[in-house]
């Protein structure tokens, strides 16, 4: 049962918006949407439910009542069965047989509402699930503004928050959270199918126009690029654009020779649901990959040694790795399960 999974690119591009606000690191708020109810595939109490969140009607978190400890670095898994994490699960998770989630479902490939506006669908949708499954507790997905997602995670409006959130030492010293680490995710290069211009890397941009997306990473990352080929003697031409549709029209029409955006978004718009339709292809490895990961409350140490244990039970089996190449995000595999590995 449950939903089939579509390849990537299967809904078409949502509808650009204003550039996120600043901090927001590797994260598009690229669409809103309705309450939706989604049942994923696997058996017992796997599932997964997603609703919208904000209005002060979203259930409470089990976090009432947190653990102990803390965490400033990577911290080994406690003992026990590493094939059945679920039992190192605190007893009010057990009990009550879910554990709620902060997600913006607004981020294809990786989490995002499928073309009835109401099915979730995405590599975290279904690593979710997968969790999930060794575990052996429901998730119930809450929708919300990205910004308000860890702060609702202190405020134990949710258990965890699982929504492509890049570790980095602000946010887990800001926002007294813990990461465990499931991808990494950084910037890469789009070209005009077929690589007309024969563009390989951020080296090869000197002397040519590269377009990005205003107030993003990319820009920063294009920038820096702009004043090492300007030192050669070789000038960089990197123009900003307000959304995404503007910078791959630029591209489209010859205004530009390449775009920058984080991977994700490229992987999107790369790979239509018709190959036939493709206009653009990525070109070179990612450029400052960054640790993405599954937030936990600091205190809520349990539940953060669980969800590593599981998540490297996935990763063993190989459904890890076959979720990503659904997708089309192989290159976000990460190597080894950490905890806080952010800079």
């Amino acid at each position: 049962g449950g939903p089939p999974r579509y390849p990537y690119g299967y809904a078409p591009p949502p509808p650009a918006q204003p550039p996120p606000p600043a901090g927001l690191s590797r994260r598009r708020l690229l669409a809103g949407g309705s309450a939706a109810v989604v049942a994923l595939a696997g058996g017992g109490a796997a599932y997964l439910l997603l609703r919208d969140s904000g209005d002060g009607s979203s259930p409470q978190s089990h976090g009432d009542t947190p653990g102990t400890g803390t965490s400033t670095g990577t911290t080994p898994a406690p003992t026990g069965s590493p094939g059945n994490p679920g039992v190192q699960l605190p007893a009010r998770y057990l009990q009550a047989g879910v554990i709620n989630v902060g997600i913006d479902a607004s981020y294809p490939p990786n989490e995002f509402r499928d073309v009835d506006g109401k099915t979730v669908i995405g590599a975290t949708p279904d690593l979710a699930n997968a969790l999930a499954r060794v575990l052996g507790v429901g998730f119930v997905f809450q929708n919300s503004p990205f910004d308000t997602l860890l702060p609702g995670l202190r405020a134990t409006r949710f258990d965890l928050v699982m929504s492509s959130v890049t570790d980095t030492k602000d946010r887990q010293l800001q926002s007294q959270v813990d990461f465990v680490d499931y991808l990494t995710i950084g910037s890469t290069i789009l070209v005009k199918k077929g690589n007309p211009k024969g563009v390989r890397s951020l080296d090869g941009m000197c002397g040519r126009t590269l377009a990005v997306r205003r107030g993003t990473p990319e820009e920063d990352v294009a920038g820096r690029q702009k004043s090492q080929c300007d030192a050669q003697g070789v000038p960089l031409v990197y123009a900003p654009y307000l959304d995404q549709e503007a910078a791959l029209a630029a591209l489209r029409q010859g205004g530009a020779d390449a775009c920058l955006f984080d991977l994700p978004t490229a992987v999107y718009v790369a790979q239509p649901k018709a190959a036939a339709a493709a206009e653009f292809e990525l070109v070179g490895d990612q450029i400052a990959p960054a640790p993405v990961g599954i937030a936990v409350r600091k205190e809520d140490a349990q539940l953060r040694d669980a969800i590593r244990l599981a998540l490297q039970q996935v990763r063993r089996t190989g459904e890890y790795q076959r979720i990503l190449d659904t997708w089309g995000l192989a290159a976000t595999a990460i190597t080894d399960v950490t905890v806080n590995a952010g800079a």
